[in-house]
């Protein structure tokens, strides 16, 4: 997505909590756990703009993803819950780092501002105030060849000048259409879809003529799909935007001249699925620290392909203050005169799909 090239998702990365210190009462349980302003209402502010923003991430290329992932890594560390759910709500890029920086601003306030960066990037204004275009930031799902329609066996010859509404999704087969008796590797069954990649054949007219594929109930096109000559087979492959209403066919097929058409099906194009996040706490590190002494736990590394997000620390006494929590060590002086254990933990998420 060349026009968002400078919006980027927001990775949940692993942040620096805010020391602090709690712990029960001697004799109690253990600790509530802290890390820096974390809880559910935490967690969901994250989860909102990690929805927001991450299906730019697979489609943006001027951004590198390492420097991106440690800038914002420090913006959400130092963000207190407020900042953060203001943020989580804001619906442009400027909007959302402006109020994860502390700074209120509007969105509107935020798309002026982005398309003054525009002019540095060389977008339009129109680039500069799209977040995503269900007809335009779609997911490919390619697929083996698949005969749709066939007019040779069904329906008969396209007549000249004139257009014939074809269906391609949401049936049970396509044999009612001279096409394949099964459902074409789940084409049929995929729901509205806003593109489909086909390849479109003549197998030999009575004259030449031109073809227009386009979308069910759109204005014809003034340009071409395909030129066929006379008595030639000739075929092409090409997407073609489908309609997306309720309405019964997605697709029309304009014939200059009288002709039979085949068409296979080879892809569509849907809207990316939504993300989504999960979170787990890892197993705790446990360390005994005797009575005016000093420890450091490091908790359990979190498992392959998840994200740490959060280090958690419990003391079990109140005389035991922690002193330091980062990238899921936990460090603290046990001032009281007995024993004391040091609790660390790790919070891990990862996206789904």
């Amino acid at each position: 997505m060349d026009k968002h090239a400078w919006l980027f998702v927001l990775a949940l990365g692993s942040m620096a909590a805010l020391p602090s210190a709690q712990a029960t009462e001697p004799g109690g349980t253990h600790a509530p756990e802290v890390a820096a302003d974390l809880g559910p209402d935490r967690d969901a502010a994250m989860a909102r703009i990690l929805e927001r923003w991450v299906p730019f991430i697979r489609e943006t290329g001027k951004t590198d993803l390492t420097e991106w992932h440690l800038e914002m890594k420090g913006l959400i560390g130092k963000a207190d819950l407020s900042a953060l759910q203001r943020a989580s709500e804001r619906v442009t890029y400027a909007g959302m780092k402006a109020n994860l920086q502390g700074r209120i601003i509007s969105d509107e306030d935020a798309i002026g501002l982005a398309a003054e960066r525009s002019v540095e990037l060389g977008l339009t204004d129109e680039q500069t105030k799209a977040l995503g275009d269900i007809d335009r930031d779609l997911v490919f799902v390619p697929l083996a060849p698949c005969r749709i329609l066939d007019t040779r066996i069904a329906g008969g010859q396209i007549a000249a000048n004139t257009s014939r509404a074809i269906d391609v999704t949401a049936v049970g087969n396509y044999a009612f259409q001279g096409g394949d008796s099964t459902d074409c590797s789940g084409a049929s069954a995929a729901g509205s879809f806003a593109a489909a990649l086909l390849t479109i054949s003549v197998p030999g007219a009575a004259s030449n003529g031109c073809l227009s594929a386009y979308a069910f109930n759109a204005t014809q096109p003034v340009t071409h799909t395909l030129d066929f000559p006379l008595g030639i087979p000739i075929s092409t492959t090409v997407s073609v935007q489908l309609d997306q209403s309720a309405l019964s066919n997605e697709l029309s097929i304009y014939a200059s001249a009288q002709t039979h058409v085949v068409i296979d099906i080879v892809g569509y194009f849907i809207n990316p699925a939504e993300p989504v996040l999960t979170c787990v706490n890892t197993a705790q590190t446990t360390l005994p620290i005797s009575a005016g002494n000093t420890g450091n736990a490091v908790a359990p590394t979190c498992a392959s392909g998840d994200i740490e997000t959060a280090t958690l620390c419990e003391a079990t006494s109140w005389d035991m203050p922690l002193v330091f929590i980062n990238a899921g060590t936990c460090s603290a002086k046990n001032n009281s005169g007995s024993s004391a254990t040091l609790r660390a933990a790790r919070r891990c998420c990862r996206v789904g799909w």
